[in-house]
């Protein structure tokens, strides 16, 4: 396996921090169906503000070739470094209207990946390229072999990056679409997000089918 090293980034945003390939088989999960109806984020309650229907549908073309994902660095003090160190986030951004609803939601992690509680349930936090919509947003994410997660897009890639594409990252003409944002300890001792060490709850050996955007869980 490739440890890669932390990217330095001229503003406040760790994209393709870190990277690897992951096709290890791992459990069952299914999408739970959206409702219009209030976010439990721990403290209080807001409004739920996505719509209950899809908002819009990105279809995978069947011949990207997929690897796994890309991981960043999370914690109540911003993005994190490998060596621990942090980064704040910008104030008055999307990506911080985000994490300060995970602060307040309680700054869970499962199985090593932030999670958002929306709708009673736990949604992972991620970031994306913006083909499948803006930081703040749910998605659901289908696979081939049937299984969905659902997650909450926290952070964007960067357009700037060499290997950015339309679809995400590119390494060695593979693509990782997802890039979830991770406990960093949980990294340094485990490595990249693979069910063995992990214990996550999908087949990332299946590939990405299409990503569904289900509205902004941020903005009213």
């Amino acid at each position: 396996m490739t440890d890669y090293k932390p990217i330095q980034v001229d503003k406040p945003k760790l994209n393709n921090l870190l990277s690897d390939y992951n096709r290890n088989l791992i459990g069952d999960k299914t999408f739970e169906n959206v409702k219009t109806e209030d976010i439990d984020i721990g403290t209080e309650m807001i409004d739920q503000v996505h719509d209950a229907e899809k908002v819009s549908t990105v279809t995978i073309p069947e011949d990207l070739k997929q690897a796994g994902y890309t991981v960043t660095g999370y914690s109540k003090d911003g993005w994190v470094m490998t060596d621990m160190s942090t980064l704040s986030i910008a104030d008055g951004t999307n990506q911080q209207s985000v994490h300060d609803k995970w602060v307040e939601n309680g700054a869970h992690f499962k199985d090593g990946i932030a999670v958002m509680n929306v709708n009673g349930s736990d949604k992972y936090l991620v970031a994306t390229t913006n083909t499948y919509g803006e930081v703040g947003d749910l998605i659901k994410v289908d696979f081939e072999n049937g299984q969905s997660i659902e997650c909450v897009i926290a952070d964007e890639k960067n357009p700037a990056d060499v290997n950015f594409t339309k679809y995400g990252h590119s390494y060695d003409g593979q693509t990782n679409i997802l890039e979830f944002e991770v406990d960093i300890p949980t990294y340094n001792a485990k490595g990249n997000p693979t069910t063995k060490s992990w214990g996550l709850d999908w087949d990332s050996s299946s590939k990405i089918t299409q990503i569904s955007n289900m509205g902004s869980v941020i903005k009213k």
